[in-house]
């Protein structure tokens, strides 16, 4: 935003950051660019909106915020939790940065100046075989329904 972009940050969930998110917002008068809209029984208007899906996350078991936004064609930045490896292929399904806010925020900065990029990204993410993105949804939804 310093830099000019034009954003609107949507965080979806709920987690122990809420709080001290909230005050940072305000803090840095940024309440016009981010919003924390809570958890959300149904992300995919979101996620279908958005020009880049961003996962944070220090920790996820599947990814399988990840996997919706590949199905989606959506260029992907993630932080480099173990199984975001058998999602992304770096640099050509999505960018995977380090768990910093230095390196996250330069490879978003990347897809906003080359959008050409992301463009690439999301149709490597669209000719990209899907039976391993259903087959691992499939095993996900058998263990949560038994």
């Amino acid at each position: 935003i310093n830099k000019g972009y034009d954003i609107n940050w949507f965080v979806l969930g709920e987690g122990q950051e809420r709080i001290n998110l909230s005050s940072l917002i305000e803090k840095l008068n940024l309440s016009n660019s981010f919003y924390l809209l809570g958890s959300k029984e149904n992300p995919y208007p979101y996620m279908k909106m958005c020009d880049i899906y961003v996962q944070t996350s220090i920790f996820e078991g599947l990814g399988l915020t990840v996997i919706e936004a590949s199905y989606l064609n959506k260029p992907i930045v993630s932080t480099n939790f173990p199984t975001v490896f058998e999602i992304i292929t770096d640099n050509k399904t999505g960018l995977i940065a380090e768990m910093t806010a230095e390196s996250i925020a330069l490879k978003i900065e990347k897809l906003l100046i080359n959008k050409e990029l992301g463009a690439t990204f999301s149709n490597n993410l669209a000719q990209q075989d899907n039976y391993d993105k259903e087959e691992t949804l499939t095993r996900f939804y058998s263990l949560l329904n038994n």
